[in-house]
């Protein structure tokens, strides 16, 4: 697996697939206007990212505070004002620490 250099990790608030160069330049504009006051976060567990049994990537969950859900609807908000998302994803606050580049990574059955 690659570690995330600390430098580069970040706090997923929102996705949106498959936007155009045009949506996406007005997407950065419309998050431009968005200000909050600063806040805390906690990692408050860890998980992956999976497709199928193939685990590809490792993140530390943030604990779903106040702030940071009002953060993510107002990204969220942006976002759909510009376009409408393609898949929709249950948002689970997180920062990816680490990305698995090992096919022996799987997903163990429950």
């Amino acid at each position: 697996f690659i570690w995330v250099d600390p430098c580069n990790m970040n706090i997923t608030l929102g996705t949106s697939d498959g936007v155009s160069e045009v949506d996406a330049r007005d997407i950065m504009i419309e998050l431009l206007d968005i200000s909050v006051p600063k806040f805390k976060l906690e990692i408050a567990g860890v998980g992956c990212f999976a497709e199928g049994a193939k685990v590809e990537s490792i993140w530390g969950k943030l604990l779903l505070t106040n702030e940071l859900s009002r953060l993510h609807s107002q990204i969220s908000r942006s976002i759909r004002q510009i376009c409408e998302p393609l898949r929709v994803y249950k948002y689970i606050p997180h920062v990816k620490v680490a990305y698995i580049t090992n096919e022996r990574c799987k997903v163990a059955p429950l």
